[in-house]
């Protein structure tokens, strides 16, 4: 697939989430739900926590204004804020179940899989960093699942759904 103006990187698309994955079955609840793949030409990542990392150190400077934006109309209503991506290096071996990765607490970390989710009196959000192997390279799947909790919940997540594929998309090309 073309990338820019001439160049042969890979684009995120959409896809299913692993067959198997803890996100997959969270699918099934999910009141807004997606998920996004890219294919990387080299094995560049040994496990999904480097993935996000990645994703991480490579985001654009807008993702962070906008989740600012976002805090701000939200603290109104009584929305847990975010406060954005931390912009220093972290250490991976200090990243285990339970603790706090940015806006995230970790539900899960294995090899090929690391479960984030950001939980409110509205809405539960969980995100999965999903890392596959193949002989040419690997696949990176980001997926998504939210269940409000209330109306206004589900009117968040109508009203970020299109800045949230955005955010995904934008930090998935960066991986290319």
């Amino acid at each position: 697939m073309k990338f820019g103006f001439g160049s042969t990187r890979e684009r995120p698309r959409r896809c299913r989430p692993p067959v198997g994955s803890v996100i997959e079955a969270l699918f099934r609840e999910a009141y807004y739900a997606d998920c996004y793949v890219l294919r990387v030409p080299t094995q560049r990542y040994a496990n999904a926590l480097q993935v996000y990392l990645g994703m991480r150190r490579r985001m654009p400077g807008w993702i962070n204004w906008l989740l600012a934006a976002r805090d701000l109309l939200c603290r109104a209503f009584g929305m847990t804020p975010t406060r954005g991506f931390a912009v220093n290096e972290m250490d991976p071996a200090r990243v285990d179940v339970g603790s706090k990765l940015d806006f995230f607490r970790v539900v899960s970390a294995t090899r090929d899989e690391l479960v984030l989710r950001l939980e409110d009196r509205h809405f539960q959000v969980s995100v999965s960093v999903c890392l596959g192997h193949e002989p040419t390279g690997q696949l990176i799947r980001v997926a998504t699942a939210v269940v409000p909790r209330s109306r206004l919940g589900k009117g968040y997540v109508r009203l970020i759904e299109p800045f949230h594929r955005q955010v995904v998309w934008s930090m998935l090309s960066r991986l290319a």
